[in-house]
């Protein structure tokens, strides 16, 4: 049998502890979570009295909110508990608009027939609004059907919700069925994530996932019907995409000691489940911290069971270890595991996707051989149009000239027609030439014929944000405005 103690003692790697929090973070969750009320409260005064509430992190606010919706003055004493308070309603205001600005999609999805299953921070308010006060929830975080989520994400970007990677409505539509997840913004506060499939892993496995929808539970929220997840599968969950994430924020940790202690889990199922999404290595980071750190009440032949398969197999230990330790006190060697394990897992992830969808890959832009620009070209532009010739061409060549921003950024472009996706073509540019010269070229679909609507070639951001770009963001991420020097619509061969 494997000792919590000494695992708690000896954080070096590999052993799981050494993916564990530490420090403030570790400390907060403590005060958060820990079985021990008194215990937690006593650190909760410790760290108010000791600590410079002014200094702390975003991630330490979304700990500290937990703690005092724990511990409220009436049960705990605390110097600055009014700067504390303060900061409590204002991460609660945020959350509050954050699930009204959603309010108007649900009634879509509800109008249209859609289930709606809320998960993660939105969940707790699903369950209870009240909880806002001691969980985040900036964003809203809801998994559709796979049979609804081509629908459910038109009725989202018709209605105005721009997807955060930057792709028009137009290429969202043409690779949405293998879209895991997509993040869309409206105006300041709306902040949807929209997921079809409900884990980041690329193991995908439709028969568990139907299952979660079987075992979920119904609720009222925002006017009408959604649902949250079973207890287990909620845990499930939350280990699954806080074990990805070093400690960005350990909401997920303070969550999972909640669902243990309402001791609803069905061990055996969460066992199962862990195996068949291979995430056995996460829940043994997860589960050992529970325990040994927070007294969580988990059978020992559950601990025992994840610690001895969560070893098993090497390389998904490293991987699990360097995704979950705090991305802030990474060593160079931890960076460089983290970076080779995250790219790793997308490379599979996509590798995934892309047998549901043909349109994932971009085409690279090339630098092209003439730099100067013609005198006569027409002023710089988001995008350009282009009739498509009656002689059923199959494809299209293009240059495009533009002026590159002095920072490492990528440049993308969509080709479209009409509602029609055809390609999206991208060029990551390192910063040291301001005038750039790319061609690309690329297949025409067989049936394009004169009678379809132009060809439009469109500059898109590489990445959005909620109310819109700061001087250094839109550098780096904005749409680029461009020129074409050159565009030909031919069949192959000529």
């Amino acid at each position: 049998m494997v000792s919590l103690e000494r695992l708690s003692e000896n954080r070096s790697f590999p052993n799981f502890s050494w993916a564990w929090p530490r420090g403030n973070t570790e400390t907060l969750i403590r005060a958060a979570a820990w079985t021990d009320d008194e215990g937690a409260a006593e650190i909760f005064r410790r760290w108010m009295a000791d600590e410079d509430i002014e200094a702390v992190t975003y991630a330490e606010q979304r700990l500290l909110l937990a703690i005092a919706a724990r511990f409220p003055q009436d049960r705990v004493v605390v110097p600055h508990r009014a700067r504390l308070t303060g900061v409590q309603r204002l991460l609660w205001s945020k959350s509050r608009l954050a699930i009204k600005a959603a309010e108007p999609a649900f009634e879509k999805f509800r109008a249209a027939g859609i289930d709606v299953l809320v998960f993660k921070g939105a969940a707790r308010a699903a369950v209870n609004m009240n909880d806002l006060k001691g969980r985040i929830a900036h964003d809203v975080d809801i998994l559709v059907k796979r049979q609804d989520f081509t629908g459910a994400l038109k009725l989202l970007t018709d209605d105005g919700w721009q997807p955060s990677n930057g792709c028009s409505a137009v290429y969202c539509q043409a690779v949405a069925p293998s879209i895991r997840g997509l993040n869309l913004f409206r105006g300041k506060y709306g902040d949807l994530d929209l997921h079809q499939r409900i884990l980041h892993q690329y193991t995908v496995l439709d028969e568990a996932e139907s299952a979660v929808w079987s075992r979920a539970r119904e609720v009222a929220f925002l006017g009408g019907k959604a649902f949250v997840a079973d207890p287990t599968d909620a845990l499930v969950i939350a280990i699954a995409h806080g074990g990805l994430d070093g400690h960005n924020h350990s909401d997920w940790i303070v969550d999972s000691a909640a669902l243990v202690a309402e001791n609803e889990i069905d061990w055996e199922l969460f066992l199962r489940q862990c195996r068949q999404y291979g995430i056995m290595p996460h829940a043994a980071i997860a589960l050992t911290f529970l325990a040994s750190r927070l007294q969580s009440a988990i059978p020992a032949a559950v601990v025992e069971t994840v610690i001895s398969e969560g070893k098993a197999s090497r390389p998904a230990l490293f991987s699990a270890l360097f995704q979950s330790h705090p991305k802030r006190q990474h060593s160079v060697f931890g960076l460089a595991g983290r970076t080779i394990s995250k790219q790793w897992r997308l490379y599979r992830t996509r590798s995934e996707d892309r047998k549901a969808s043909p349109y994932l890959s971009d085409i690279r832009l090339r630098p092209a051989r003439k730099a100067n620009r013609a005198a006569d070209e027409v002023p710089p532009d988001g995008e350009f149009s282009f009739p498509i010739p009656g002689d059923n061409p199959d494809a299209v060549s293009f240059t495009i000239a533009l002026d590159g921003a002095p920072v490492r950024r990528r440049y993308v472009f969509e080709l479209n027609s009409g509602q029609r996706h055809i390609a999206r073509f991208a060029y990551r540019h390192g910063g040291r030439r301001k005038a750039l010269r790319l061609s690309g070229a690329c297949r025409l679909p067989g049936d394009l014929s004169a009678s379809d609507e132009p060809l439009v070639l469109s500059a898109r951001p590489s990445k959005c944000f909620a109310g819109g770009y700061g001087a250094d963001e839109e550098a780096r991420y904005a749409a680029a405005p461009f020129q074409v020097t050159s565009f030909r619509v031919s069949r192959l061969g000529e």
